[in-house]
């Protein structure tokens, strides 16, 4: 190969390596670090999303047991309601003194009433038994008469008026409450499924970008090889063209050495004759 072809391509080669691959790499080195950081992001919501949706299905079951037992504690007080109410229209159909009274229907009342107190205990209509046990130990103290029960009857009805509130209150905070965690949930079920699939897609393009930046790698290295190669190529057929050009002048010298003895012969022998 002549030096100025070697030349040629050793400058080709140069440009080669100088430009297009390191430029790629820099930008593949970009696009790698942007990835990594996409997916760690992508990687923390997923662990948050996950750790808030188990929390929330944990508040949910406890929410709903704790609304269970309150709504059979409420049903159960509306029971003792209507089973106090019984025996005090009981006690209008007969005439007995108090301590008749005392003996059959004073305890089992008083126990019902002590039930409803049982199961309000949790619940702010606590306070709403006080009359119930104020006007009974009145009753028993001044006999019965329908006045003191209809007070009574009174008093559990608008007792049992204040749980069916109560009761209707709670279901419709718990249905309020449902709702809301049905749509937290979906929303968080949302974000796991988008950062899975974040995480999914960003992981192949993560690895398609790292198996380019291989090949890059590999062709600038090759292309450093080759411009190594042909540096030393040329760095030869330079030293060879300079001595070949030494040579050449070294003999042009000699030439024209030799002409100029040739002449002076021709003109010395001219002069002879």
């Amino acid at each position: 190969m002549k030096v100025p072809e070697m030349l040629i391509k050793v400058l080709f080669i140069n440009s080669i390596v100088t430009s297009a691959p390191p430029t790629q790499i820099t930008a593949g080195e970009g696009t790698e670090s942007a990835l990594v950081e996409s997916i760690e992001n992508s990687q923390t919501n997923l662990e948050n999303a996950e750790d808030a949706y188990s929390a929330e299905v944990s508040r949910r079951q406890q929410a709903s047991a704790a609304h269970q037992q309150k709504v059979q504690d409420l049903h159960d007080a509306i029971n003792a309601c209507d089973e106090a109410t019984q025996l005090m229209r009981e006690a209008r159909q007969i005439d007995l003194p108090a301590s008749s009274f005392l003996q059959t229907k004073e305890t089992a009342l008083k126990g019902h009433i002590l039930k409803i107190n049982e199961k309000l205990k949790r619940m702010s209509l606590t306070g709403t038994v006080v009359p119930f046990l104020k006007a009974l130990v009145e009753m028993t103290q001044d006999g019965i008469n329908w006045q003191a029960i209809d007070q009574i009857i009174q008093l559990i009805d608008d007792l049992r008026e204040s749980i069916r509130a109560e009761l209707a209150t709670s279901i419709s905070e718990d249905n309020a409450d449902a709702s809301y965690s049905a749509q937290l949930l979906e929303s968080l079920h949302n974000s796991i499924e988008s950062s899975r699939s974040s995480i999914q897609a960003n992981s192949a393009l993560l690895q398609s970008v790292r198996d380019n930046l291989v090949t890059l790698r590999q062709n600038l290295s090759d292309f450093q090889s080759s411009l190594q190669t042909n540096t030393n190529n040329l760095n030869a057929l330079n030293s060879a063209w300079e001595a070949t050009s030494s040579n050449f002048n070294a003999a042009i010298d000699r030439l024209q050495r030799d002409i100029q003895v040739l002449g002076d012969a021709l003109a010395f022998l001219a002069a002879q004759e």
